[in-house]
């Protein structure tokens, strides 16, 4: 009988050894790696051993998971507020479906305790492993966790800035003759500079998704029953009904624009 491997690698990095598809120095060097940066499926990746696609395969295949194209997983049908952000960015992992108590949940990995006990401790539901490919979830990740401000950058197609009009050389002969007959807080409106309609609309956005997600905690959550608002109360779930919503808040802003500058010298 061949004696049996003695190694310190757990899990995926334990199984690949053992079926002969990596040496096991070379598993070590790459688990060592990845436990400081990325994690051992991405370094797996980076080292060109393995697509994502043969180790999301052999994975499924070892371990008795199902394994699942994310292309072909409709978005809409994601539970996006079902794991913390932070969870889903740091392990690499989406919440795919809810059943009674259970929640399957697509990761590269299936063998990655950790995040399986992350995701139960939040949630308090039975997890059940789906694979998927690493390079896929990732993109998908970085989707689901991308913020407001960065949506609306991505949306405009360039970095969001404030400008003001730059106030001119003053005539002070001119301004204190004017000083003489002009009410203080009428000079203080018209030497005010009036802001751009990209800093209207990024000034309205924000506060609007400040205040109304502390608002509905207020105000709208029964007193027995206090909870943090979802994302999906303020963000339409359908991509293209939030680009329109913010095209035409761009559009009121730069309304509000041009009409001030039709009316500033009357």
């Amino acid at each position: 009988m061949a004696a049996a491997l003695q190694t310190s690698l757990n899990g995926l990095a334990r199984a690949m050894v053992q079926q002969g598809r990596l040496k096991e120095a070379e598993a070590e060097e790459i688990a060592a790696k990845g436990a400081s940066s990325g994690g051992f499926v991405q370094q797996l990746i980076a080292a060109r051993r393995m697509s994502a696609r043969e180790l999301a395969t052999f994975a499924a295949e070892t371990f008795g998971y199902p394994l699942l194209d994310l292309d072909a997983y409709a978005e809409e049908h994601l539970l996006r507020d079902a794991i913390d952000k932070r969870v889903m960015q740091n392990q690499q992992v989406v919440a795919l479906l809810r059943r009674g108590n259970r929640l399957a949940v697509a990761l590269a990995d299936p063998t990655n305790l950790r995040a399986l006990d992350e995701i139960r401790f939040q949630t308090g539901l039975a997890v059940d492993p789906v694979v998927v490919e690493a390079d896929k979830l990732a993109a998908l990740v970085g989707k689901l966790v991308e913020t407001p401000e960065q949506s609306l950058q991505s949306l405009v197609g360039e970095d969001i800035d404030f400008q003001f009009e730059e106030e001119g050389p003053v005539d002070t002969a001119s301004e204190a003759a004017a000083a003489e007959v002009e009410p203080h807080d009428a000079r203080a409106r018209r030497r005010a500079p009036f802001p751009s309609a990209r800093a209207i609309c990024v000034a309205g956005i924000g506060w609007s998704y400040l205040a109304l997600p502390l608002a509905h905690y207020l105000f709208g959550t029964p007193n027995e029953f206090k909870y943090i608002t979802a994302a999906s109360n303020f963000f339409a779930l359908n991509v293209a009904l939030q680009v329109s919503i913010l095209g035409i808040a761009f559009a009121l802003a730069v309304g509000a624009t041009k009409f001030r500058e039709k009316t500033k010298d009357k």
